[in-house]
C-alpha cells in the first residue's frame, strides 16, 4: 500500500500466484472526521500468461447439406481469446454483417459450409485467434477438412443439439443456426415467437427462402443473422427442417444485454 492509498500488486511468476491475492475483491476504505465510506467492490483477476493454441476438427457432412467448422481454444484462457478468422489457402473469411455466400464465418466463430458440394473434401481449413490482453495471434497448426458421406437411402431430417441459449450485447450481431442433416436436403423454415412481455408475446411470425428480412434480418437457409440487435428482438427461435419423408426442430432462445436504466 503507497502512501498515498494506492494499492499495488506486484510481479510475481507462475509458482506465486495465489488465490487469496490475485483472484479476490478488495475495497477501499476512506475515513475523515466527518465520516468514513467505502468504496464498490473491485474484482482482481490476474491472468498468468502461459502457452496456448488453437484446434480445429474434421467434420462429417452430407452432400447439399451444411457443415459447421469449430476452433476450439483451452478453458484456461478461453475467456481471453478472440477467434478472428478463418482461412482456406490464400482465402481469407472473416465475420461480416451482410455476408451470405455460401462459405462464410459467423459472429459465434464458427465457420459455416452451405450445400455441401463433392469438391469440398479437398478444401483445408485453418482458423485464426487473438489473445485480447497480450495481443499475441495464433492460428491452428492442424487444418480442417469436410467428409462428405454419400446416403443411398431417404432419410428423414434430424438436428442435432444446439446452444439452446444465445446471449448478445445490445447493438452487436446474433447468428442463430440450424444444422439439420437428411436426405434429400431439408428445406430450413424459421419461426419467431415473442417472450412475455415483449412485442406483444405469444404471436408467431414465419422466416424463409432467403434475403434480407425488415432490413436488420438476413436468412441464408440454416442461418438466421440478426444485425444490430436490440430489446425487442429477445424471443424464443425455432427452425423447422422438411423433406418427403419427415420434419425436426430445434428450439433457441435469444436473450440480448442492454444497459440498466431506471426512471
Amino acid at each position: 500500500v503507497m502512501s498515498n492509498g494506492t494499492l499495488v500488486f506486484l510481479p510475481f511468476g507462475v509458482d506465486g500466484f495465489r488465490a487469496s491475492i490475485h483472484a479476490a475483491t478488495y475495497h477501499c476504505r476512506a475515513s475523515s472526521s466527518a465520516g468514513t465510506t467505502l468504496t464498490r467492490d473491485l474484482h482482481v483477476r490476474a491472468v498468468v500468461e502461459q502457452y496456448w493454441e488453437v484446434r480445429v476438427s474434421n467434420v462429417y457432412a452430407q452432400e447439399g447439406n451444411m457443415a459447421v467448422l469449430s476452433c476450439t481454444v483451452p478453458s484456461y484462457v478461453k475467456d481471453f481469446v478472440t477467434i478472428t478468422s478463418w482461412t482456406q489457402g490464400h482465402v481469407n473469411y472473416y465475420p461480416q454483417q451482410h455476408a451470405d455466400g455460401r462459405v462464410q464465418m459467423v459472429s459465434s466463430g464458427q465457420l459455416v459450409i452451405k450445400s455441401i458440394q463433392t469438391g469440398d473434401s479437398q478444401l483445408r481449413f485453418r482458423c485464426r485467434a487473438v489473445h485480447t490482453l497480450s495481443g499475441e495471434t495464433r492460428e491452428s497448426q492442424d487444418h480442417a477438412r469436410i467428409y462428405i458421406t454419400e446416403s443411398r437411402v431417404s432419410v428423414a431430417p434430424s438436428i442435432p443439439e444446439t446452444e439452446a441459449v444465445v446471449t448478445v450485447p445490445r447493438g452487436a450481431s446474433a447468428t442463430l443456426l440450424c444444422p439439420a442433416t437428411a436426405h434429400p436436403p431439408p428445406t430450413i423454415t424459421w419461426y419467431r415467437s415473442h417472450m412475455r412481455g415483449v412485442g406483444g408475446g405469444g404471436s408467431m411470425v414465419l422466416y424463409n427462402g432467403g434475403g434480407s428480412v425488415g432490413g436488420r434480418l438476413l436468412v441464408a437457409g440454416p442461418v438466421l443473422t440478426i444485425m444490430q440487435v436490440d430489446d425487442q428482438d429477445s424471443a424464443t427461435y425455432t427452425c423447422v427442417a422438411n423433406n418427403t419423408h419427415g420434419t425436426s426442430s430445434r428450439k433457441m432462445e435469444l436473450q440480448v444485454m442492454s444497459a440498466l436504466s431506471v426512471r
